[in-house]
């Protein structure tokens, strides 16, 4: 879900999954399937009822969409609906903490640390990656109160390191993996 130009979906498709990747953006299902023409990829507004049967896929998928979607709270009750029993639903986000603050400089260029002026107040502000896009800060406990109240439970957190520790402190995430289990 948000499969973009289709990394991940070629991934489990190469290790046997039968997947379909779905993002909003059609140019990024057109570079999808460009690239990775043995794949399937499909256009789906995200924030809309998935055009899928209730019980119909064993993991969804959701890698550094959520926090590019105002409201989650329907799209992590689509992701449950469409999970059969037991399946896995698993995201990454980029963390909230440490995302939209100033990195703090040394003398010597060392990025130590990253100043934030606000976390708990959602607010939003536009990113350029692929083109313009609007991102929704929320704090960590939006993510994780939405997922369970959808009826999911939470099996495992990560902050995986992301810095080299030479340029900047490798002691802060820039991001947030969660993976959840619909019993």
């Amino acid at each position: 879900m948000g499969c973009g130009y289709g990394y991940y979906t070629h991934y489990f498709d190469g290790i046997g999954a039968q997947t379909i990747g779905v993002d909003g953006a059609e140019k990024m299902i057109q570079i999808a399937k460009n690239k990775y023409p043995h794949s399937i990829f499909s256009i789906v507004d995200l924030t809309n009822p998935l055009p899928f049967e209730d019980a119909s896929f064993e993991m969804v998928f959701c890698n550094q969409v959520l926090m590019d979607i105002e409201k989650i709270d329907n799209v992590i009750n689509e992701c449950f609906r469409v999970l059969k029993n037991n399946g896995i639903f698993y995201y990454s986000i980029v963390h909230p903490a440490f995302y939209n603050g100033d990195w703090r400089v040394d003398e010597n260029g060392y990025k130590y640390a990253i100043e934030l002026t606000r976390y708990l107040t959602p607010c939003d502000f536009k990113n350029i990656f692929w083109g313009e896009t609007t991102h929704f800060h929320r704090p960590l406990s939006e993510y994780l109160n939405a997922a369970a109240k959808a009826g999911f439970a939470l099996k495992h957190t990560e902050e995986p390191k992301s810095y080299d520790g030479i340029l900047k402190n490798d002691d802060l995430p820039l991001f947030f993996f969660a993976e959840y289990e619909k019993l």
